[in-house]
């Protein structure tokens, strides 16, 4: 018994749908709004952890944050990250980098010129923070990153380092 009907590809699922790469981006593309965008980082550092203890378990914290809520490099008391994620890490990890894949749920449209600034930061603990972090800050003498997305990018590397700016 032949066939003779041939299947054609899915053309009901948006386009990036059809592009997903992984299960966070399918389940962006298909249950989000289509202005929503997930934001990819890589976390790592080749600076010595002087401010992190060998022997305790160290979180990665990673927020995404709108760029008017960063000011001169700080992050502003008021400002609250539309994404955040919070990680179990290694020095080993870090040297070799973590990649962390944020979804900005809170993007009010795909035409916002606000472009997106990405906070990184390695500190003793476990990663138990409410929320996945949300409402977390860099503790003083933490390793510490940040960098703004520019339009069109949805990947940024991260150096970590000792930084002297802390949340406002």
């Amino acid at each position: 018994m032949s066939f003779k009907h041939q299947i054609s590809p899915c053309t009901s699922l948006p386009q990036s749908a059809q592009d997903a790469s992984s299960w966070l981006a399918l389940l962006t593309a298909t249950t989000l709004p289509s202005h929503s965008e997930i934001v990819r980082a890589e976390v790592r550092t080749s600076v010595k952890f002087d401010g992190v203890s060998a022997d305790r378990p160290h979180r990665l914290v990673v927020q995404l944050y709108p760029q008017r809520g960063v000011v001169e490099g700080r992050v502003q008391s008021w400002a609250r990250p539309s994404a955040s994620a919070q990680r179990a890490v290694t020095r080993e990890d870090l040297t070799a980098g973590v990649r962390i894949h944020l979804v900005d749920f809170e993007r009010l449209s795909a035409d916002t010129p606000d472009r997106n600034v990405v906070v990184a930061w390695v500190e003793d603990g476990e990663p138990d923070l409410d929320l996945d972090g949300i409402g977390a800050r860099p503790s003083p003498g933490c390793l510490t990153s940040m960098a703004c997305l520019h339009d069109g990018t949805e990947s940024v590397t991260l150096e970590l380092g000792v930084s002297g700016r802390q949340a406002a």
